[in-house]
């Protein structure tokens, strides 16, 4: 009898234990995966995040649990895709390229790129494929916004301090140019100011007004969009301006859109307004993004963006190569500096924070390289893991949804 059991035994066991090890291997095949809130399956164990720069390509990597990078992997061509920006609603991104020197014969570029998830989640090259482009006249491009609706695109150019306006076709193809507006004025600092230069622009969230940086005169301006006759019209009424030199370089909105942050590039400080869409906004705060005592005419801030819970605002510091970091009154939209940490690297022109809030990737440009930092989830400071990757000049960082 126990012949027979010993025997059945060794037949039955190895068929329970591979059957386990399928189920097992199956189970974590499956957690691997998730459906985000566009309907594209996203790695669990990672996020995907393109890089741009003064190359020739725009780069792929992966963003791991433990805050390692995977080595990015040439996923599309451009030269010099400084600024990039993803569709609200579809696997594209537009990406400005910019020429040097930039002539009418010669000019930048707006992209529009495509790309399958499947190929994009296995870091395959040229996982982008070009939908289409559209020249960028007379100026050198510096950044690139959607309107929420997902029916128009605007490019901001720093040389000659202009906007224009691009229609967006049904499939995301960026349709030609139907607008450009060049910015007039100056201000006080004499070589940064002497002219105009638009640097970036940030809709609100219904799409009925984009508000435009331009470092050259000092102000936030304020347009209103006519979807009936697609233009962009000025709003001279809400404009907001900023202290004499400031020189405002990019801005934010609160999660909420009842505050305005405006990183000012010349004069290293934050201003913060409490946005009003039918009147003067009121600024209400000025702080400074670096530690008290420091100042160096050398250095000049770049980027600004929120935490996803609305708790912490980061600023960067070019020179002072660190990052700043703030904690936000929600009631009153006020700030609290928290700390400065270092990115590890010379000139972060970029950074940005991963889609689950955990961490931080800083850019260096001048370094040719990326470091990623943990946020503590109760003060929002910055610890760096550790971890590194290279690329070539990088200037830009988005987390794909």
């Amino acid at each position: 009898m126990a012949s027979h059991i010993s025997s059945a035994a060794r037949i039955i066991f190895p068929f329970f234990a591979l059957l386990v090890a399928v189920l097992t291997l199956a189970t974590k095949s499956m957690a691997q995966f998730s459906t985000n809130a566009n309907g594209n399956q996203a790695l669990e164990s990672g996020e995907i995040f393109l890089i741009g720069g003064y190359g020739e390509s725009i780069f792929a990597s992966r963003l791991n649990s433990d805050g390692s990078m995977e080595p990015p992997v040439a996923a599309g061509s451009l030269l010099r895709p400084n600024f990039f920006v993803q569709h609200p609603r579809a696997n594209l991104i537009y990406a400005v390229g910019s020429s040097v020197p930039t002539e009418s014969e010669n000019p930048g570029l707006v992209t529009a790129f495509q790309w399958d998830w499947k190929q994009l989640r296995q870091l395959r090259p040229d996982s982008l494929v070009l939908l289409n482009q559209q020249p960028i006249p007379f100026d050198t491009a510096c950044h690139v916004s959607v309107d929420p609706k997902a029916e128009y695109l605007v490019v901001a150019n720093y040389g000659k301090g202009s906007i224009v306006l691009y229609p967006l076709e049904a499939n995301g193809a960026i349709g030609p140019m139907l607008q450009r507006v060049v910015h007039v004025g100056s201000s006080q600092h004499p070589s940064r100011q002497s002219s105009p230069h638009a640097h970036c622009s940030a809709w609100t969230s219904g799409g009925d007004f984009l508000l435009v940086a331009d470092l050259g005169l000092d102000k936030v301006l304020v347009y209103g969009l006519d979807r009936k006759k697609r233009t962009l019209n000025a709003r001279n009424d809400l404009d907001l301006s900023l202290a004499p030199g400031a020189g405002p370089r990019h801005i934010t909105f609160d999660p909420n859109q009842k505050f305005l942050y405006v990183i000012n590039e010349l004069n290293m400080t934050i201003s913060v307004f409490q946005w009003n869409p039918e009147g003067p906004s009121k600024l209400i705060q000025t702080i400074s993004t670096l530690p008290e005592g420091v100042s160096d005419p050398g250095f000049s801030t770049a980027e600004i963006l929120f935490h996803p819970t609305g708790k912490f605002l980061y600023g960067s510091n070019r020179g002072h190569n660190t990052i700043a970091s703030f904690t936000v009154d929600i009631l009153s939209g006020k700030l609290e500096a928290t700390g400065h940490v270092s990115t590890l690297g010379k000139t972060p022109r970029n950074f940005r924070l991963s889609l689950n809030g955990q961490f931080l990737l800083a850019e260096n440009q001048q370094s040719n390289d990326i470091f990623s930092f943990r946020i503590n989830p109760d003060s929002g400071t910055l610890m760096p893991t550790g971890f590194r990757i290279e690329a070539p000049a990088p200037a830009c960082i988005k987390f794909i949804k």
